[in-house]
């Protein structure tokens, strides 16, 4: 024999709305899987700074990001010679990229239609 399903305003069927401890729970779970991604970005961020300090740290050998943070100091920055020092090394990558673009894109081309 077959049982027919409960209606919904039935008083068998239990409430229709969620406790707000589960919802305080599920709330709480969702903010930590959300905090740990960008805990590790700032991680990753703060290492790929600090690793040419360690591995470089005389003057004469830098990479371009030391050589721009020293720019930097305590009571504030040279945020003109920062911006222009920015621009002077993102100019040759993009003169580049723009003269080779259609080399790129047909090599790109190339292998996804393979």
């Amino acid at each position: 024999m077959r049982s027919r399903p409960v209606p919904r305003d039935h008083p068998e069927q239990g409430p229709r709305h969620v406790r707000p401890e589960s919802v305080h729970v599920m709330a709480h779970r969702r903010q930590r899987r959300m905090r740990q991604p960008a805990q590790l970005r700032g991680i990753t961020t703060y290492n790929d700074s600090c690793i040419p300090f360690l591995y470089m740290p005389s003057e004469d050998l830098g990479v371009i990001s030391t050589s721009l943070f020293r720019f930097k100091g305590p009571f504030g920055a040279h945020w003109e010679t920062i911006s222009a020092g920015a621009v002077l090394v993102i100019l040759p990558t993009l003169i580049v990229f723009l003269l080779l673009q259609r080399f790129i894109y047909d090599g790109f081309m190339r292998g996804a239609t393979r």
